[in-house]
């Protein structure tokens, strides 16, 4: 037969169940460290996603300032009909695009976008 409890006070009964409290507890903190942890993540991960935004951004903008400068030079070369006519070294020459340094040091974080 179960040997009956009577808890004459709170310590009483503490004394019997401490180790079912202690693991509630330890499963509480647990619990509440993990949540803690995956906002701090998610946080990070939404931090990393912004600057990643920012710096194709700009990245892109100079690339776009780049082109648009190589085809105002092309066009007023058409229009103004100076200098001979346009060669492929002409268009090399003005097209040259900068070596991208964004963009292959997160490549691999595209998907996050």
């Amino acid at each position: 037969m179960w040997p009956l409890w009577h808890y004459t006070t709170v310590v009483d009964f503490v004394d019997h169940w401490q180790p079912l409290i202690a693991g509630l507890l330890a499963l509480l903190a647990a619990i509440i460290t993990v949540g803690v942890m995956l906002k701090i993540e998610q946080r990070k991960v939404d931090r990393e996603i912004k600057y990643l935004r920012k710096s194709l951004a700009t990245e892109l903008r100079l690339l776009l300032r780049r082109a648009f400068g190589a085809h105002n030079s092309l066009k007023k070369r058409l229009v103004e009909k100076t200098g001979g006519p346009i060669t492929s070294r002409i268009v090399e020459r003005l097209s040259r695009v900068p070596a991208s340094i964004v963009y292959p040091a997160t490549a691999d974080r595209i998907g996050l976008l």
